[in-house]
């Protein structure tokens, strides 16, 4: 298994070990962490090590601004995740673009953003993927930011 000790802050090492165990026992899961501290650097560590526990799986990462989807995608590579292992778009491209992948099988949903997750776009995520990993800055709703 990769070591992350030279990547990653003390703190985020901690979340990175939190998450992997508590996804061996739930398939749904909030990790909420506030802003500007390296969500996202914590989170492509734990999807780096679920690609490397099952061979031949793919991610998808949903957020709710394409500006993010570059910034997201540029993360991920550095953690050793091939874009050819998954998918990072925003929810507008998801919900005009639901026929080119609904016979993909992806193995894990990460919301990023998950506060906004309540909007139609997400719905049909739920609908046909059980596994999902929400992530947020906060536990408010999309009506309070």
């Amino acid at each position: 298994m990769k070591s992350y000790s030279n990547i990653l802050c003390p703190y985020q090492q901690s979340i990175r070990l939190c998450v992997s165990d508590t996804w061996r026992l739930n398939k749904n899961m909030m990790v909420q962490m506030p802003t500007g501290i390296g969500k996202l650097h914590s989170l492509a560590s734990v999807i780096h090590e679920h690609l490397q526990e099952r061979q031949r799986q793919s991610v998808w990462i949903a957020t709710h601004r394409r500006e993010l989807v570059e910034q997201i995608e540029d993360t991920v590579v550095r953690y050793g995740i091939r874009k050819e292992e998954g998918l990072v778009c925003s929810s507008q491209w998801l919900s005009h673009h639901w026929e080119d992948v609904e016979n993909d099988r992806s193995d894990l949903i990460v919301i990023d953003e998950a506060h906004r997750a309540l909007a139609e776009t997400y719905k049909e995520l739920w609908a046909h993927y059980p596994c999902l990993l929400y992530t947020s800055p906060s536990p408010r709703d999309a009506h309070e930011s």
